[in-house]
């Protein structure tokens, strides 16, 4: 069989490890050859006394040889850590019980005596175990079993989704999320467009846009927008904010340069607002696509980003009529869809991703996402809404501040994970964010930072 190892059936005798029962024997021997000198030193026989002393010190040195090499052995084990690295993972003291206990093997073909353990690797936070034959339905189901493994031997990891490739069964695994925090006094000033969500991962918003954030009351959601609020701003990206129940980001308007970068709850106003949004796209589309020669995107250019944050998105949805809706999709599926060429994009932000007033987030909406977040403990129901129905979902307690995630082009895989968001507890908002968004301009739609203004075509 492939991908395999062949072993007899465990039996009920205790098995030891080589290198403890050499560190033994190495003691055994040292105290043994000690004892046989001194025994021949006290007889009166020099004959015998000269062949119990040359035999007790020759085993008096084997055992110090011995017990030399194990313990060089056991010093480098100890100073190589406790991360798992293929060769310590696969301990069989530990891998093979562990394998057998969960009945994760298959029977020999040579006889009933022997069973074949599969292949397993951990490598770059992956742990992979080959797929023999009838194997693939227990490993389906294996994920808490691979977690409580990884903990057992001491290692803090969680494992958030699974997939098959090539014939393996891998299990993505991840660090412990709370650890990776970040403190919001190092969110200021970035300067780049990247949007820091914790110390392993940041969203580069220009190659992957558009946002879809849901969380109930009190999940720290505000707190995310903040902090992404904050990012961008620093980086120059230019924002626009829908609030309709003018809560925590229509504070922002008090801002003399988002005064009229943030509209209220009138219906009328958010049209008119979202059709001036769309309006600067085309304005942009159309001075890119005339200088087609100059360059090939707005990013090309070092055009700033143009940004929509769509609060309450599914509140005010529920209050449209039909024509009403019509039109939103309309303005939005322009955002969604014409503006990843000129970094123009949206971050819609809601309680839930579906509700029973018919107020969906569209399928055709969350595909065009590069980032989903949904912050706060949910009904699984409700992230399979949020995240779509083809990822697994962690099976993880997750309190405030905390939350889901599955962002593209994310490095540990396609898949969803737990973060902790920033922690903004020590910041002055009013300070920073009057700081930050003075940023915000009308002239900067054409503004081209790679380009001098010299070289720029009529």
């Amino acid at each position: 069989m492939q991908n395999g190892t062949t072993h007899r059936m465990p039996t009920t005798v205790r098995t030891y490890s080589p290198l403890l029962v050499l560190s033994l024997l190495s003691v055994l021997f040292i105290i043994g050859g000690l004892t046989i000198t001194i025994i021949g030193d006290a007889d009166p026989t020099k004959i015998f006394t000269d062949l119990a002393h040359n035999l007790g010190l020759m085993i008096f040195k084997i055992g110090v040889v011995v017990g030399s090499i194990c313990g060089l052995i056991y010093l480098y084990r100890w100073a190589k850590g406790k991360e798992p690295k293929q060769y310590e993972v696969l301990k069989r003291k530990n891998l093979y019980p562990w394998l057998y206990g969960n009945d994760l093997f298959v029977q020999s073909d040579k006889d009933t005596e022997h069973i074949v353990y599969p292949d397993v690797i951990y490598h770059e936070n992956c742990f992979m175990i080959a797929i023999l034959p009838g194997l693939y339905t227990k490993l389906d189901q294996a994920s808490r079993e691979v977690e409580s493994y990884l903990n057992s031997l001491g290692f803090n990891k969680m494992v958030i989704s699974h997939h098959v490739k090539n014939n393996w069964m891998i299990f993505d695994i991840i660090d412990d999320f709370q650890q990776n925090q970040l403190n919001g006094l190092r969110l200021i000033h970035t300067h780049e467009p990247l949007v820091r969500l914790a110390k392993k991962l940041n969203w580069d918003y220009i190659k992957h846009p558009n946002a879809l954030l849901t969380g109930p009351r009190n999940s720290g959601k505000s707190w995310l927008i903040f902090s992404i609020i904050m990012q961008m701003a620093s980086a120059g990206t230019q924002l626009f904010i829908v609030d309709p129940k003018e809560s925590d980001a229509y504070r922002l308007r008090h801002i003399p340069e988002m005064r009229s970068r943030v509209v209220g709850n009138d219906k009328q106003d958010v049209f008119a607002f979202l059709e001036r949004f769309v309006d600067l796209l085309r304005q942009r589309i159309h001075w890119v696509e005339k200088h087609r020669s100059f360059a090939i995107t707005a990013q090309d250019l070092g055009m700033p980003a143009y940004v929509l944050i769509f609060e309450e998105y599914a509140a005010f949805t529920a209050q449209l009529n039909t024509a009403e809706k019509k039109k939103l999709d309309a303005l939005l599926t322009q955002i969604n869809l014409l503006g990843r060429q000129y970094s123009f994009m949206a971050i819609y932000v809601m309680q839930q991703a579906r509700a029973s007033t018919g107020s969906q987030f569209s399928t055709a909406m969350r595909e065009q996402m590069g980032l989903v977040v949904a912050m706060g403990q949910e009904p699984e129901q409700s992230l399979k809404a949020t995240f779509g129905y083809e990822y697994d979902i962690p099976q993880v307690k997750l309190s405030q501040g905390e939350g889901l995630l599955w962002m593209e082009g994310n490095s540990n895989g396609n898949v969803i994970q737990p973060f902790t968001s920033p922690d903004l507890s020590d910041l002055n908002f009013e300070k920073i964010f009057k700081d930050v968004l003075k940023s915000q301009s009308d002239d900067k739609l054409l503004e081209c930072s790679k380009v001098p203004a010299s070289q720029y075509p009529d």
